[in-house]
């Protein structure tokens, strides 16, 4: 009996270990994962010197979409940007959501170009695809942007040190 509530009890701990590290809306990481991450991946690019860049994603205009569209169609619209930008990531890559439609990448062994062009993939891939997905009326038809910032451990270190890339 002590074995059985013993086993009961590390699947609850594992069950609620992996609850306070997931986003409940897209089952993405969240902030505090992304953050405790972040750390680790730092850690190994400082060590190592190896590249290391991050994106943020930012939904543009998402305000409007809530208003003009309703919190269910905002919650899709988080949902679809989050499995599209997910989609093209790499698989050594780490993507997480991190607050409301702002989402993050931790790209390990990119530099500044790889990540402007998996910035670039991700902004088209939404661009092109999230529209579709939120209204089937015409009427209230609403486009699906995001903006999103690029920046690379190895950049900024050269740009302390005078080094030009």
């Amino acid at each position: 009996m002590f074995f059985l509530l013993l086993v009961r009890q590390f699947k609850i701990r594992r069950a609620l270990k992996l609850l306070a590290q997931t986003d409940s809306l897209t089952q993405l990481p969240n902030r505090r994962s992304f953050f405790s991450r972040g750390d680790t991946y730092m850690s190994k690019a400082l060590s190592t010197d190896k590249e290391l860049s991050i994106l943020m994603l930012d939904i543009d205009d998402f305000k409007t979409i809530n208003d003009n569209l309703g919190h269910d169609a905002g919650d899709s619209v988080i949902c679809n940007v989050a499995t599209l930008a997910a989609e093209t990531m790499r698989s050594r890559d780490f993507f997480a959501r991190i607050g409301g439609e702002e989402f993050a990448a931790i790209l390990p062994d990119a530099t500044i170009e790889q990540a402007r062009s998996i910035a670039e993939h991700i902004r088209e891939k939404i661009q092109d695809n999230a529209s579709a997905k939120i209204s089937d009326n015409e009427n209230h038809k609403q486009t699906v942007t995001v903006s999103i910032g690029t920046v690379s451990y190895t950049h900024l270190r050269a740009h302390e040190t005078g080094r030009n890339l």
